[in-house]
Order: structure tokens, then sequence, then C-alpha cells
């Protein structure tokens, strides 16, 4: 090689030189390191905290729906005793009722011809027994034969009988025998409640013709309300008498209440493979609710404690979770991580990554959804 290339060579060398280290020296990306410092000033006004990781129990819940509902004994539909056209009636869907209180009149040709029958009866029991105990007095005398003898006593047993039944069908329609005249016959009936509650439906209108198997009205006493879900055949053997239940009523709002399972049902319903489970709710809370309300469920049945970080500290950014680790207390530097969150309870976020943390972590467990999103 001669000196006139050696001397061409040197000036390239130089160059490359230069251009390797340039390369060295540029600085690593700001995302390979992703500190966020904030200043004593910031941290005070925005009230940030810092905590660690903190144990807590988290529910299993089985799912159910359902429906607001109450005891067979606070339902009742009411119905005619015998038919009749409704004649008065002044009550709304929605009224209170006391129990023996009128909700109906009910008027009826039928009801006078019974009435008339009660007092004809009653009038011939008394003959009937007059006759009966004469014809035993001569009968033990042997002054009249034993067919007048059992006639007479067959003749009063069954005016006996007919005025009982009679007495029966009067009391059933509100009639009082005893006090039955006369001059008191009537061709209307009331039709009272048979409990205290509220008129859930009216089917009747005045005029209209109520059958006996007809239904006039639905009165629903609402003061022990409580839920009856439907649960699949594979969880009931989960749920026991005394477990929390959390539900909500979608008709009323989002608000979660808090109930308990009382009775749990033994047979399973062929076509849905379901047994229904019954909860109480507090008193409270039950003027809330009405009857036939859908109703969302969940009952805890068992429960398992586990790392977690309040709700505020875990971050959902489009569909990753994030939460700032504290990397330097005194300074107040924080760096961005990820987070593999499980279930969520009372304010609490299970982490299910959080062996990859030192035990002595510290998050910023309020105002990270503000830094992280930035």
């Amino acid at each position: 090689m001669t000196r006139r290339h050696i001397l061409f060579l040197i000036p390239l060398a130089l160059v490359f030189a230069a251009c390797k280290n340039t390369d060295d020296n540029i600085p690593e990306r700001e995302e390979d390191s992703p500190l966020i410092t904030l200043t004593e000033d910031q941290f005070t006004t925005n009230a940030f905290e810092v905590d660690g990781l903190t144990q807590k129990s988290f529910p299993s819940f089985v799912r159910a729906q359902g429906l607001i509902d109450v005891p067979p004994r606070d339902k009742a539909v009411v119905h005619a005793m015998m038919g009749g056209f409704v004649k008065g009636i002044s009550l709304l869907e929605g009224d209170k009722v006391e129990r023996g209180q009128v909700l109906l009149s009910l008027e009826n040709p039928q009801f006078v011809e019974l009435q008339q029958d009660y007092l004809e009866t009653r009038e011939q029991l008394a003959f009937l027994e007059t006759e009966f105990d004469r014809q035993s007095a001569l009968y033990k005398e042997n002054i009249t034969s034993e067919k007048n003898f059992l006639k007479a006593e067959s003749d009063y047993n069954t005016a006996l009988a007919r005025l009982a039944s009679l007495n029966k069908r009067l009391e059933l329609l509100g009639i009082s025998p005893e006090n039955l005249q006369v001059k008191n016959i009537t061709s209307e009936v009331h039709v009272r409640s048979p409990i205290s509650g509220h008129v859930s439906a009216i089917y009747v209108n005045i005029g209209s013709y109520a059958s006996e198997n007809g239904a006039l009205l639905e009165i629903v006493d609402n003061s022990h309300l409580h839920i009856e879900m439907q649960v699949f055949e594979t969880d009931v053997p989960k749920i026991k008498k005394g477990q929390t239940i959390l539900f909500n009523a979608s008709e009323s709002s989002d608000e979660q209440y808090r109930g308990i399972v009382y009775l749990v049902g033994t047979t399973i319903h062929g076509e849905t493979r379901t047994t229904p489970v019954y909860g109480h709710m507090p008193d409270s809370i039950s003027h809330r609710f009405a009857v036939g309300m859908f109703v969302e469920a969940e009952i805890e049945t068992q429960s398992f404690s586990t790392a977690a970080l309040p709700e505020e500290a875990v971050v959902d950014v489009e569909g990753e979770y994030f939460a700032l680790l504290s990397v330097n207390t005194e300074n107040r530097e924080f760096k961005k991580v990820t987070i593999v969150p499980g279930k969520t309870h009372d304010g609490y976020v299970e982490i299910k990554n959080a062996d990859t943390f030192p035990a002595s972590a510290k998050f910023l467990v309020k105002g990270a959804y503000a830094l992280v999103g930035e």
C-alpha cells in the first residue's frame, strides 16, 4: 500500500469512530423506564395515598334469578261464595284494606230464597221437635206405633240437618242467622277481606256478574316480602341456610341490597332442573320493593383470603390493567406495572400476580387513574 493510500484511509477511520461514539451515547427512551415523579406539593394537593398489598377475604358466588314475592299466607284471591251481580265497589289497586273490611257488594235473588228457606226450616223445626217429643212419650206408653215414632224422629233429624246446612251457607255469605227475621231479608251481601294488606288486582266492575269460580280481587300483605330464586341443581349442594344474598331489583335501581338464605327447596323441577331458594330481606328495606319485581342475585357460598389492592389503585387502559409501584419513597417516584386482577369485592380487587412484587411493595392507592391515563 502506498503512502498516498494510507493518508486517504485515516480520515475514513476517524469518521467511522465518530459515528460509533455517537450511537453509544444515545439516551434510553423514556418508555423503557417509565418513571413518574411527583413533587411534595402535587402529592399533598391531590391527596395521593400510598399503601401496600393487603389480605382481603373474597367470597365465591352462585348466581340466580328470581322474583320478589310473599308467603302464601300473605296473599289472598277473593271469590264469591255464591254468584251475583256486582252492586258496589269503590276500591282501586293499591288501596290498603283491613281484615274483615267490606270490599264490594253482590246482589242476587237467590240470596233472598236462601234466607226464606232458612226461616221456613227454622219454623218447621220447632213444630217437628214438638211432634217428635209427643211421639216419643206416646211410644213409651205403647199408645202409638213404632212406625209413627220413627217417622217423627226422621222428620225432626232431617229438618235439623237442613237448618244447620242453611245456617252455615248464610254465615259464609256474611248474613247472621241469629239476627235474621222476615223484616230484614236482603238481596245484597257484602264480600269482606280475609286478610289485611293492599289490593293488588281487581277483576270485576259494577254490573258485572261474579260467578262462584271467578276471582273478584287479590289482596297482598307485603309486610313480609321475600326473594324467591331458582338455583340450578349443580349449585344446590353449595347453598346453605344463613348464607348472605346480594341482590338488586332491576325495576328499582342499580343499588345492591343484602339478604340471607332461610329455606332451600328439596325438589328439582323436571323441566328447568332448578330448585327454589328463599331469601329473607330486612324489614327496613322491604318498602322499596313490590311483589313481582324481577331480581338478580348472588349467593355467597364460601370465601378465600388473598392479596388485594383498592379498586382505585388498579387502572383499566383498553383492556390492560396497571398500577403505580413506588420505586423511591423519598423522591415520590412511581413506575407503571402490569396487574392481573381477579375478583372484586367490597371496594378491593384481587391481585393474582401479587407474588411478582416484594412483600414490602408500596402502590399509589389513591389518584392512580389520573396519572396512568396521561
